[in-house]
């Protein structure tokens, strides 16, 4: 219930549920169960931009894991750390703990959790300005993405080395493979990613000195981003369009 909560952005509800299963006393729940919820609930407060409380939940997820010696799950944990520290903008934190679940992924062969690692290690790699290694990175998750038929990995590469295009000058092309990945987003419904990639197109368009196509873009996904209650994203949202008004 949680879950299909979660996947319609009723984060609220999602949450109400996930945290009745971690509620459940000792004996009566497997628990692996509870190690999942608290993951659940640390994706949640993430989209919402609570790292705080995000990074507390996978923590005690974590801490499960370990105890059972579930290797996917521990894996999946240092995943997800990785994500919280990375909206931190601790990136060298997060990416010690990328390359802690690509390790694991890499002697467990769990090919979509290494799709993840090589994508978040991209984008980590142009945080750190390492302009080549992100490149690499990113096409290798794409060649993977599409090898598994995996469509939302590759509308996430495909945002991915848009923006590695921008950092090459190369507008046109950037402009394209952002088009791509938010038609493939809106096709899977995942209006949390279509607005990460509104944002970065409309940003294209600054450079570009298009500032009203930027704006348009931008209040398209400020509508979205009320609507799912997502702070992170209203705030970036916002400091956009005050560039935009200001160009």
């Amino acid at each position: 219930s949680g879950v299909s909560h979660k996947r319609t952005n009723n984060f609220q509800k999602a949450l109400e549920k996930f945290y009745q299963v971690i509620q459940f006393e000792e004996g009566t729940i497997e628990a692996l169960d509870k190690a999942r919820a608290y993951t659940e609930i640390s994706s949640i407060y993430q989209t919402l931009g609570n790292y705080e409380k995000a990074y507390k939940q996978q923590m005690q997820g974590l801490l499960i894991f370990e105890v059972k010696k579930d290797s996917l799950g521990i894996a999946n944990s240092h995943y997800n750390i990785g994500t919280i520290f990375y909206y931190q903008l601790q990136y060298r934190k997060a990416l010690e703990s990328y390359q802690t679940a690509k390790n694991l992924c890499d002697l467990l062969g769990i090919d979509h959790t290494i799709y993840s690692c090589l994508a978040a290690m991209g984008t980590v790699h142009a945080k750190l300005e390492l302009p080549e290694e992100s490149l690499d990175y990113n096409r290798r998750s794409l060649e993977l993405a599409e090898r598994l038929n995996y469509k939302t990995g590759i509308a996430y590469a495909k945002g991915n080395i848009a923006n590695n295009l921008i950092t090459q000058n190369n507008y046109a092309g950037a402009e394209v493979f952002y088009q791509e990945a938010i038609q493939l987003k809106k096709e899977l419904g995942d209006i949390y990613g279509v607005i990460g990639n509104k944002v970065e197109l409309a940003q294209l368009y600054l450079k570009w000195e298009k500032a009203l196509k930027a704006k348009q873009y931008l209040e398209e996904s400020l509508v979205s981003a009320k609507e799912l209650n997502s702070r992170g994203r209203q705030s970036d949202i916002y400091k956009n369009l005050a560039l935009v008004h200001d160009q």
